[in-house]
């Protein structure tokens, strides 16, 4: 699944636009990075650490 389909496939099931889904994406990703660079772990619910 590449980004463009991630995207579509949040705003389908959270019944967001593209570009509120974008949005979402893009804030989660930025978290994620911040911590990753600040070498932090990253947990996300029983998914694993990342």
């Amino acid at each position: 699944m590449n980004k463009a389909e991630l995207i579509a496939k949040i705003a389908e099931d959270a019944g967001l636009t593209k570009t509120q889904a974008n949005a979402a994406v893009d804030s989660f990703t930025t978290a994620v990075q911040k911590n990753i660079y600040s070498q932090s772990l990253v947990y996300i619910d029983f998914r694993g650490y990342f």
